[in-house]
């Protein structure tokens, strides 16, 4: 398994490396806050991936001393992980950035709303983790995209219809 998560993060250092150096700077030209989280997980998700499909490596692990489950384990760790660290950076550099940049018009997080995004982005990658893992990047990375677009339309048509029916009691 450690074998496992230092090649994660050997081939995802570059997504390290941008979102260290750029999140900074998107909160200097004003774009901070919750498109930037967004913004992270979507590319660090589809990121995971990319290198596996581009190296064939589904064939490579069969070669190995690891069961494609170990590998499977060894992802989920390290996104886990992964993304634990940049939220606290995340959170790090929101604090900061509204505590020297008076000019930014969103709100900072909370750690009640950091940790709703740690959760979220959470649940969102064991939903499409199995579709990854399952189906081509290609079209795992398109069923991404519209489950992203699409995913809050219908999660606040359910909240809404469960208002308006009543359902459990809720006013």
């Amino acid at each position: 398994m450690k074998a496992l998560l230092k090649r994660e993060i050997l081939l995802n250092q570059s997504f390290l490396w941008v979102v260290l150096l750029m999140l900074p700077f998107s909160y200097v030209i004003n774009v901070g806050g919750v498109p930037v989280v967004v913004g992270v997980m979507v590319g660090f998700i589809s990121g995971l991936f990319y290198y596996d499909e581009k190296s064939s490596m589904d064939k490579f692990v069969v070669s190995l001393p690891f069961t494609r489950k170990e590998v499977i384990n060894a992802k989920y760790v390290f996104a886990i992980l992964f993304m634990f660290f940049i939220f606290v950076y995340v959170l790090f550099v929101d604090k900061a950035a509204h505590y020297f940049l008076d000019y930014l018009h969103h709100e900072p997080f909370t750690i009640s709303s950091w940790f709703m995004f740690y959760l979220i982005s959470l649940i969102v990658m064991a939903f499409l983790f199995p579709f990854y893992i399952k189906f081509s990047f290609m079209f795992a990375f398109i069923f991404q995209i519209f489950a992203m677009m699409l995913g809050p339309v219908a999660l606040s048509a359910f909240v809404y219809w469960l208002t308006k029916k009543q359902v459990f009691g809720i006013i």
